[in-house]
């Protein structure tokens, strides 16, 4: 038996894969690769195939893949001490990196709390939003509203946050204390709404729920400005001004979810900026992870408004919760990197360009497709919603064989994809060059080609 024979037998006897992929996962190399390595916008596997990697490493690849300035950091903090004191006691790396974060988030927010991964930082945020109301008095407004097809973790909590109902049946029973509406999605809308005015009409749906279930009982929504896992899904025009109202007149905080989109993905080092430009308001919390260290090294956070900690300091509480490796010192280390390249690099800067680029082809593929029924865009984040026949909105019936069809024909074609029920979504590293981006539209072009073929040949439907 060869030696990659010998690992891919031994991956099917001892490596359990995430997401529901068994042991047939690896029966066919073409559709599961193993990976060695990864260079800029690519991934190489144990055959030496090369892969373009449009889901940006789950979106943490800020700076592609093998950056030498964060690996020399890595490398040369190695040799220091790799775990937090066992007291806890605070470590230079951590109070340079809060210092510096809190002066790249919106002005007024001056607290940093750190966390191990995204799940991690959005049960944290939920915590601290329960924690304030009880602080305040009011301990019954324990209930969060989330989003449907929103992504916030995978633990017992977060998963109850999360709306992906695929995901969710297999959590139950799921912690109470958690609502949801549905996020705008006008491509859907019966008969699809006059874009004027969607925003407001769609937050709405807040305003009905609150009083079902009374402002005295909910505490905090929470969602991703852009959500990303769920398939992209921007805010329309006047959506987060109208929400941020429908909060304040309720007593209710906002959750940013910015894992995916905090530093950079959007242009700005947080999509809050932004939306503070476009809309004119601001959450109360703000989550981070994934592209802070790259994906060199898990880390991830809490960043809260003055307020927000104001009011724990004047009571005199205190926030009893935190994680071993959140904040070590090499997860620190790694993220200054990673902020010290972006900004010299010019990395945020550059996302405008590129974002104008693989928009600009993507529209040319959309008019040229019979399957592409939307395509929603922020920053460097596309969502190509695939459909059998783009002149209804109707959906593949048998879905998941529709995304495993859609996953297959990417790595056939070089290319690695995500996709969210029936839209692929295309996040590629920040690094990303403008010839990797006519290659990455030149290969989708090439799978939905295939998706064509697959529906006339019956295979599809």
């Amino acid at each position: 038996m060869s030696d990659h024979a010998s690992l891919r037998e031994a991956a099917k006897r001892h490596l359990w894969p995430i997401f529901g992929r068994g042991d047939t996962y690896f029966d066919d190399p073409s559709t599961s690769p193993i990976i060695t390595g990864g260079s800029g916008s690519y991934v190489i596997d144990i055959e030496g195939r090369k892969y373009l990697d449009a889901t940006g490493a789950q979106a943490t690849s800020s700076l592609g893949y093998g950056n030498a300035a964060v690996a020399k950091a890595i490398a040369g903090a190695v040799g220091t001490f790799q775990a937090n004191p066992s007291t806890f006691l605070p470590h230079e790396p951590a109070i340079r990196l809060a210092e510096k974060i809190s002066g790249l988030a919106p002005p007024g927010f001056n607290k940093v709390f750190f966390a191990v991964n995204g799940t991690d930082a959005n049960e944290t945020a939920i915590r601290i939003a329960r924690q304030y109301f009880r602080i305040k008095g009011e301990a019954a407004k324990r209930q969060v509203v989330a989003r449907w097809k929103g992504y916030h973790g995978t633990s017992a909590i977060t998963s109850a946050a999360s709306g992906n109902t695929e995901r969710r049946q297999f959590a139950t029973p799921l912690p109470d204390g958690f609502l949801h509406i549905e996020p705008p999605y006008l491509y859907r809308e019966p008969g699809n709404l006059d874009p004027e005015g969607y925003g407001g009409r769609s937050a709405a749906q807040l305003t009905t729920l609150i009083e079902r279930h009374h402002a005295s009982n909910i505490g905090a929504f929470i969602a991703e400005p852009t959500m990303g896992g769920g398939g992209v899904f921007p805010g329309p025009s006047g959506y987060w001004r109208a929400i941020r109202e429908i909060c304040n007149e309720a007593g209710m905080l906002l959750i940013f979810d910015e894992v995916i989109t905090a530093f950079g993905r959007t242009g700005h080092w947080f999509e809050s900026e932004l939306i503070e430009q476009e809309e004119g308001i601001l959450p109360d919390i703000i989550t981070f992870g994934k592209g802070v260290t790259a994906g060199f090294y898990p880390l991830a956070g809490v960043i809260v408004a003055d307020h927000i900690y104001q009011a724990f300091e004047t009571s005199g509480a205190y926030l009893n919760h935190g994680y071993t490796f959140g904040a070590t010192p090499l997860g620190c280390i790694t993220a200054l990197a990673t902020i010290d390249t972006l900004e010299r690099d010019g990395v945020v800067a550059s996302i405008p360009d590129k974002a104008a680029l693989l928009g600009k082809l993507l529209r040319e593929l959309k008019e040229s497709s019979a399957v592409i029924g939307d395509l929603r865009e922020r920053g460097l984040m596309f969502g190509v919603e695939i459909v059998p026949n783009n002149i209804h909105t109707d959906r593949f019936r048998n879905e998941a064989a529709a995304r495993s069809f859609l996953i297959a024909e990417g790595l056939r074609n070089g290319l690695l994809m995500v996709v969210s029920g029936n839209t692929i979504n295309v996040i590629p590293p920040m690094t990303i060059s403008n010839d990797e981006i006519h290659e990455l539209v030149t290969k989708l072009e090439a799978v939905l080609a295939a998706v064509e073929l697959g529906i006339a040949a019956g295979e599809l439907s």
